[in-house]
Order: C-alpha cells, then sequence, then structure tokens
C-alpha cells in the first residue's frame, strides 16, 4: 500500500469512527478489517460501513 493510499484509508475510516451503526441500533463504527480489506466496521453487527480496497 502506498504513503497516499495510507492516508486515504486512515481519512476515510477515521471519519467515521464513532458514528452510530446505520444497520443496528446498539452498535457504533469501529477502525478495523472486513474480509482481510481495512474498513470502518460496526462493533455489534459486525457490518463494514466503508471498506478500503487495495
Amino acid at each position: 500500500m502506498t504513503q497516499t493510499q495510507q492516508l486515504i484509508d486512515a481519512d476515510v475510516t477515521g471519519s467515521l469512527e464513532g458514528q452510530d451503526c446505520q444497520f443496528c441500533a446498539e452498535g457504533s463504527v469501529r477502525k478495523g478489517t472486513y474480509k482481510e480489506n481495512d474498513a470502518a466496521v460496526c462493533d455489534s453487527c459486525g457490518l463494514p460501513v466503508a471498506q478500503v480496497w487495495s
């Protein structure tokens, strides 16, 4: 992953972190992984709000 890709990844997932999950009533969004991609993922239901493919 290039430095530019890393910055975009951090910006995208970081900007969503802490928001309420749009798929369930219990969770909030955290940085994590989904199917081996960096992602912003709900800490309750596990669904990704955003993924970054590299």
